[in-house]
């Protein structure tokens, strides 16, 4: 019996496989074509215009594919226009391996075209393991349904045409659960041993991918911890330590390197340097502090500092730029804090970003230590987040984070997907599509939370509960800034740990039937 039901099982994951192959592929040619039909010029846009005709075009490329650029032309390791220390590690070099390696083997052109089949196939690679992720605490017809819909739906599927970690950090994650949970169902200790490994490198590379997913070590810690220094003390040094060893001797790499180029101890990646050409400085970090404070959204605080940022740049200096600010901003807070205030503490950011002109014109390093206006304005705007901390307690640390937490999960999670933006939805088919989606991601949320009163067995809720849970608190309540992205890598569990809840739905229908 246990035989026929492998059977049937891999018979059904073929079939899923196939599918999902043939549909991805389908629908991510066909959202190419739109991209090259309403922007047949190719002009750089994000999300709606193509590199070399492959992958899509994203303004973050900046970052992962200038480094392999300079470093094939002999420039050495970093971002363009590399001029600074703070090019070396803005961010960490994981997914620009992966690209290095077939630019390096294909060329250009080809290498885009290899790249993008490469990562389909990684997606369809992970359908078997959330199908397995799914069984493990769920029944037979609600694993199958989820996995298909893994499989078919473009949440996570759409990125793997972009030159992004979104790429390939949902896989990575996985992986990383996947050997995790076999780890801890395996009873040979060898075995055991060999997945808790294999988890390490997953897991490792996914950091290096992208940083924040070092959230998800909890569980490897502490099964690790639990079955080789806890339940075994003789072992923990040649399982436990050298498990562990993997991360440290990865990252310790990368540190290393960061300190023998520029001479700062970098573990990861640094986003705020004093020396770079770009906005990422304290005054800009301390801005976005204070409009966070209160809820607001990312893209739209984007929509007035961004020309308030660049025109300030450039030496225009004019107050419109201010005034558009302060006309965005809620009219509660203009009142409370002052418009006078406000207006004044703008000037003097405005004026900070004028004194960075001079070497961004001339394309050289901005000086090692930040500029002293630069940080002065920070500590303003940083008294206007403790201002409004004390006076609204509640709104701080609740409505705002609320605010955050809606914009989590109800969304479609197809911002970066043509088909689904703008230009296409006059048509009910695209709108219909997208609603349908924003239904099904919230679905995924209301398992989460859902599986937090349900789901049994510690292992089963550091998994599929506590860990993401900690990607949802740290993003809205300790990060503040939600692009539907961040949360693309834990993802693929969330879609996996609702298998016990549909699970559920589905033994309360049969129940009810049977009645």
């Amino acid at each position: 019996m246990i035989t026929k039901h492998k059977k049937m099982d891999k018979r059904f994951l073929l079939i899923v496989i196939l599918l999902s192959s043939i549909f991805n592929f389908s629908f991510l040619e066909y959202n190419n074509y739109l991209i090259k039909k309403a922007n047949p010029a190719n002009i750089s846009t994000n999300a709606k215009s193509l590199v070399y005709e492959q992958t899509i075009f994203s303004v973050d490329n900046e970052y992962y594919l200038t480094p392999v650029d300079n470093f094939l032309s002999g420039k050495g390791w970093k971002r363009s226009p590399g001029v600074s220390n703070g090019d070396y590690f803005r961010r960490v070099p994981g997914y620009s391996f992966i690209y290095l390696a077939f630019v390096k083997v294909f060329g250009y052109p080809s290498g885009h075209l290899f790249l993008k089949i490469f990562q389909l196939l990684v997606f369809v690679s992970t359908i078997p393991l959330i199908f397995y992720l799914a069984r493990s605490i769920s029944g037979k017809t609600a694993s199958r349904l989820i996995t298909l819909v893994y499989a078919i739906i473009p949440l996570i599927s759409s990125w793997t045409y972009y030159t992004l970690t979104e790429s390939i950090s949902p896989a990575l994650v996985i992986f990383y659960f996947y050997f995790l949970v076999k780890a801890q169902k395996s009873e040979n200790q060898n075995t055991k041993v060999k997945n808790y490994v294999l988890a390490s490198l997953f897991f490792v590379f996914g950091v290096l991918t992208r940083p924040y997913i070092a959230l998800a070590g909890l569980p490897l810690l502490l099964f690790t911890f639990t079955d080789f220094v806890r339940q075994r003390p003789q072992f923990w040094f040649r399982n436990f330590a050298v498990i562990w060893l993997i991360p440290f001797v990865f990252i310790g790499s990368w540190t290393l390197r960061n300190y023998l180029v520029a001479k700062e101890f970098v573990p990861f990646e640094k986003a705020v340097h004093p020396q770079t050409l770009d906005r990422m400085k304290p005054d800009f970090r301390a801005f976005c502090r204070f409009a966070k404070s209160w809820g607001e959204e990312g893209f739209y605080l984007n929509t007035y500092q961004s020309p308030f940022f660049f025109a300030a740049l450039k030496g225009d200096t004019s107050s419109v730029y201010i005034e558009n600010i302060l006309n965005a901003w809620p009219t509660n807070i203009v009142s409370e804090f002052g418009r006078d205030r406000l207006y004044a503490l703008l000037k003097r950011y405005q004026l900070a970003i004028l004194e960075c002109k001079p070497y961004v014109d001339s394309t050289i390093a901005m000086p090692a230590e930040y500029l002293p206006e630069q940080l002065a304005v920070e500590k303003e705007f940083d008294k206007l987040v403790k201002e409004y901390r004390t006076n609204h307690f509640f709104s701080y640390w609740v409505k705002s984070p609320a605010i955050y937490l809606k914009r989590v999960i109800a969304n479609s999670n197809t911002s970066g997907v043509f088909f689904f933006n703008e230009e296409n939805r006059s048509k009910a088919y695209v709108n219909g599509y997208r609603y349908f989606l924003v239904i099904l991601h919230i679905f995924f949320y209301l398992s989460l939370f859902s599986n937090f009163i349900l789901l049994k067995g510690f292992t089963n809720r550091l998994i599929f509960v506590y860990t993401p849970l900690f990607f949802v608190i740290f993003f809205t309540v300790i990060h503040r800034e939600i692009e539907q992205r961040y949360m693309l890598p834990i993802l693929p569990m969330l879609i996996a740990g609702s298998s016990f809840s549909l699970d559920k739905l589905i033994m309360a229908i049969r129940s009810f039937k049977s009645r």
